[in-house]
Parts: structure tokens; C-alpha cells; sequence
């Protein structure tokens, strides 16, 4: 079955460092790809994320003492 997942991320709690917004935009993404990629959060304490309307998702985990590595994943068409 297919299942939703929304994720909040706030500047206050600490889960947010920094956010820039050109404009509004909702896209989806399959999940199960994402969780396969989490275990690269431990190359850094970070984690840069970009995405736009039917645009791939950008997750660039790393830093400049451990290397990065930038991962895309195409957005669900409906």
C-alpha cells in the first residue's frame, strides 16, 4: 500500500539550521529509497536537502573532512 509521511523541521527545536524558499512547492518521494540512504548521516552531522516541484530530491550527506556524497531521487509522477 502506499502511505504518506510529512515531515515538519523547525529552527526552534534545533532540527533546522537554515532554510531558504524561492517559492512554494510539494512534492512526493518514495520513502523506502530515502530510509535506504539514512545510514550516510553518519558522515556528518548534517544534512543538506533541496528539492522543487517535479524536480529530483537533492540529500547531500558529508562534510569536507569525511568527503560528501550527493544523492537525487526522482519524485513519484502520479
Amino acid at each position: 500500500g502506499e502511505s504518506k509521511v510529512e515531515v515538519v523541521l523547525d529552527k526552534d527545536t534545533g532540527g533546522l539550521m537554515d532554510i531558504a524558499v524561492k517559492k512554494p512547492a510539494t512534492a512526493t518521494y518514495d520513502v523506502a529509497y530515502i530510509n535506504d540512504v539514512m545510514d550516510l548521516t553518519r558522515l556528518g552531522d548534517t544534512v543538506y536537502i533541496a528539492f522543487s516541484e517535479n524536480k529530483p530530491l537533492q540529500m547531500e550527506f558529508g562534510s569536507e573532512t569525511t568527503g560528501k556524497v550527493t544523492y537525487l531521487l526522482a519524485p513519484k509522477i502520479a
